[in-house]
């Protein structure tokens, strides 16, 4: 299957998997290896649009990072309600979580989607507590709150 060419008429997953493969594409060299490092947050070895790293000789993360905030200082502590949530993005503490992407999410490697789990080590052995955690969703440039049940992200709100 060639991504240069999307056909009038082809399937949705014929067109994921182009995407997918575009985004892989994108991802590897957009990596540290070419680009003189990664990002502050730890993006570097960005994986192939399903959030696994490539891990390569250096070792490296399992799973590509977002910073989201809570009022915990040196672990990501849930909160309680969106709003506790947002309002830990201008007063608390951002730490990395490391996230798993959902194969149907299209949204790239590191941007958080209904579905994806997350995780506080970047081995991805210990799901983020259920809760609410503050995020900046850099795309939109807007502030949001994700809710995560077991493990998982169950919805993303705007905050207020």
């Amino acid at each position: 299957m060639s991504i240069n060419n999307i056909e009038n008429g082809d399937s949705a997953s014929g067109i994921r998997e182009k995407l997918n493969e575009l985004i892989s594409i994108v991802n590897h060299y957009s990596s540290s290896a070419f680009m003189g490092g990664g990002d502050a947050g730890g993006g570097g070895d960005a994986g192939d649009g399903g959030g696994a790293g490539d891990g390569g000789a250096g070792g490296g993360s399992t799973y590509d990072s977002i910073s989201l905030y809570s009022s915990g200082v040196a672990t990501l502590n849930a909160e309680s309600t969106s709003a506790d949530a947002c309002g830990t993005i201008a007063s608390g503490y951002p730490n990395n979580a490391y996230i798993s992407k959902d194969p149907t999410n299209m949204g790239g490697s590191s941007v958080a989607e209904v579905n994806d789990t997350l995780y506080s080590d970047d081995a991805g052995t210990t799901q983020l507590s259920d809760g609410h955690y503050g995020y900046y969703d850099m795309m939109a440039m807007t502030n949001k709150s994700i809710q995560v049940y077991l493990g998982q992200i169950s919805s993303i709100d705007t905050c207020a």
